[in-house]
Protein backbone atom coordinates (compact mmCIF):
# COMPACT_ATOMS: atom_id res chain seq x y z
CA UNK A 1 0.00 0.00 0.00
CA UNK A 2 1.29 3.14 -0.84
CA UNK A 3 1.21 6.47 1.40
CA UNK A 4 -1.15 7.91 -1.14
CA UNK A 5 -3.75 4.61 -0.37
CA UNK A 6 -3.23 5.17 3.32
CA UNK A 7 -3.63 9.31 2.87
CA UNK A 8 -0.59 9.11 5.17
CA UNK A 9 1.83 12.27 4.77
CA UNK A 10 5.59 10.59 5.02
CA UNK A 11 8.65 13.14 5.08
CA UNK A 12 11.89 12.27 5.17
CA UNK A 13 15.05 14.66 6.30
CA UNK A 14 18.26 14.88 5.33
CA UNK A 15 20.97 13.60 8.39
CA UNK A 16 22.08 17.33 9.01
CA UNK A 17 18.46 18.65 9.67
CA UNK A 18 17.21 16.04 12.48
CA UNK A 19 17.16 19.08 15.10
CA UNK A 20 14.26 19.97 13.53
CA UNK A 21 12.67 16.55 12.63
CA UNK A 22 12.96 15.33 16.20
CA UNK A 23 10.22 18.37 16.92
CA UNK A 24 7.65 16.07 14.92
CA UNK A 25 4.83 14.43 17.22
CA UNK A 26 5.89 11.02 15.88
CA UNK A 27 9.99 10.18 15.34
CA UNK A 28 11.08 6.29 14.25
CA UNK A 29 14.39 5.73 14.67
CA UNK A 30 15.30 2.80 12.17
CA UNK A 31 19.26 2.97 12.11
CA UNK A 32 21.70 0.68 12.96
CA UNK A 33 22.84 1.08 17.32
CA UNK A 34 25.34 3.93 17.56
CA UNK A 35 23.68 5.77 14.78
CA UNK A 36 21.77 8.22 16.76
CA UNK A 37 24.04 8.63 19.29
CA UNK A 38 24.60 12.11 18.18
CA UNK A 39 20.95 13.11 18.12
CA UNK A 40 20.97 12.46 21.78
CA UNK A 41 21.64 16.03 22.91
CA UNK A 42 19.47 17.42 20.42
CA UNK A 43 16.33 16.34 21.79
CA UNK A 44 13.62 19.21 22.48
CA UNK A 45 12.54 19.64 25.94
CA UNK A 46 8.91 18.51 25.56
CA UNK A 47 9.67 15.44 22.84
CA UNK A 48 6.45 13.50 21.74
CA UNK A 49 6.97 9.85 20.88
CA UNK A 50 9.81 8.68 19.65
CA UNK A 51 9.49 4.77 18.19
CA UNK A 52 13.35 3.58 18.54
CA UNK A 53 13.47 -0.09 16.44
CA UNK A 54 16.39 -1.50 18.37
CA UNK A 55 16.03 -3.75 21.08
CA UNK A 56 20.08 -4.43 21.95
CA UNK A 57 21.37 -2.24 23.06
CA UNK A 58 18.44 -0.72 25.19
CA UNK A 59 17.74 1.86 25.62
CA UNK A 60 19.75 3.65 23.36
CA UNK A 61 21.04 7.05 23.87
CA UNK A 62 18.42 8.58 22.22
CA UNK A 63 15.87 6.70 23.99
CA UNK A 64 16.84 7.09 27.26
CA UNK A 65 17.35 11.18 26.30
CA UNK A 66 13.73 11.24 25.30
CA UNK A 67 12.53 9.45 28.06
CA UNK A 68 14.38 11.88 30.56
CA UNK A 69 12.95 14.70 29.34
CA UNK A 70 9.42 13.33 29.25
CA UNK A 71 8.26 12.00 25.88
CA UNK A 72 6.65 8.77 24.85
CA UNK A 73 9.07 5.86 24.39
CA UNK A 74 8.42 2.62 22.07
CA UNK A 75 11.37 0.40 22.16
CA UNK A 76 11.66 -2.20 19.00
CA UNK A 77 10.88 -5.14 21.43
CA UNK A 78 7.73 -3.87 21.41
CA UNK A 79 7.66 -4.27 17.57
CA UNK A 80 9.49 -7.68 18.03
CA UNK A 81 6.78 -9.45 20.47
CA UNK A 82 3.38 -7.82 18.52
CA UNK A 83 4.95 -9.32 15.18
CA UNK A 84 5.72 -12.55 17.22
CA UNK A 85 2.04 -12.40 18.55
CA UNK A 86 0.21 -12.03 15.21
CA UNK A 87 2.88 -14.73 13.83
CA UNK A 88 1.79 -17.43 16.57
CA UNK A 89 -1.67 -16.71 16.77
CA UNK A 90 -1.41 -17.33 12.94
CA UNK A 91 0.73 -20.67 13.22
CA UNK A 92 -1.39 -22.20 16.29
CA UNK A 93 -4.36 -20.65 15.91
CA UNK A 94 -4.55 -19.63 19.68
CA UNK A 95 -6.13 -16.61 20.54
CA UNK A 96 -5.14 -14.51 22.16
CA UNK A 97 -1.44 -15.40 22.10
CA UNK A 98 -0.20 -15.16 25.59
CA UNK A 99 1.41 -11.34 25.18
CA UNK A 100 2.93 -10.96 28.46
CA UNK A 101 4.68 -14.14 28.93
CA UNK A 102 5.81 -13.76 25.26
CA UNK A 103 7.72 -10.45 26.65
CA UNK A 104 8.48 -11.51 29.37
CA UNK A 105 10.50 -14.26 27.80
CA UNK A 106 11.98 -11.49 25.58
CA UNK A 107 13.08 -9.47 28.28
CA UNK A 108 14.40 -12.18 30.05
CA UNK A 109 16.29 -13.36 26.77
CA UNK A 110 17.75 -9.93 26.58
CA UNK A 111 18.91 -10.00 30.02
CA UNK A 112 21.28 -12.94 29.43
CA UNK A 113 23.03 -11.43 26.69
Amino acid sequence: MGRERLDVEVRTEAWEDAREALSAPLVIATTPAGATDALSGLVPERPATLFDVLYDPWPTELAARWSAYGGAVVSGLDLLVHQAVLQVEQMTGRRPAPLDAMRKAGEHALAER
